[in-house]
C-alpha cells in the first residue's frame, strides 16, 4: 500500500528527506548521478509527480525521444530506492512518475 504525498502533508518536502532519513547517506551512494537527479527532481516537484516529457526534457535537453532512456533509468533507480528508503516511484501508464511513501 502506497500513499501520495499532499503538500500539506510535505511542507518544502521535509517530511519526504525524513522518511528517507535512517539511509539517506547509503542511499546517496548507492545512486548514479543521473538517478540522484531523478529522485531529487521527484522531491522538489508539487504534488511529487513529473510528466515523462517533463522528465526527459530536464535530463536529456537535446535528445529527441529519450522515453526508453528514461524507462531504463526508472527500472534501476526504483529497486535501490525502494529498498533503501520508506519512498515508492509509481507510474501512471504512459504519462507520469510519482513519489509516494510506503504505508
Amino acid at each position: 500500500m502506497w500513499l501520495m504525498p499532499t503538500p500539506a502533508m510535505l511542507p518544502q518536502s521535509s517530511h519526504l528527506r525524513r522518511v528517507e532519513s535512517p539511509s539517506l547517506h547509503l542511499l546517496r551512494r548507492r545512486l548514479t548521478p543521473m538517478q540522484h537527479a531523478l529522485r531529487e527532481m521527484l522531491i522538489t516537484a508539487a504534488p511529487h509527480t513529473l510528466s515523462k516529457k517533463e522528465i526527459c526534457e530536464r535530463l536529456w535537453p537535446k535528445k529527441p525521444y529519450a522515453n526508453d532512456t528514461l524507462y531504463t533509468l526508472v527500472r534501476r533507480t526504483k529497486p535501490i530506492i525502494e529498498a533503501n528508503s520508506q519512498l515508492l516511484i509509481t507510474l501512471d501508464r504512459g504519462k507520469s512518475y510519482t513519489l509516494a511513501i510506503k504505508v
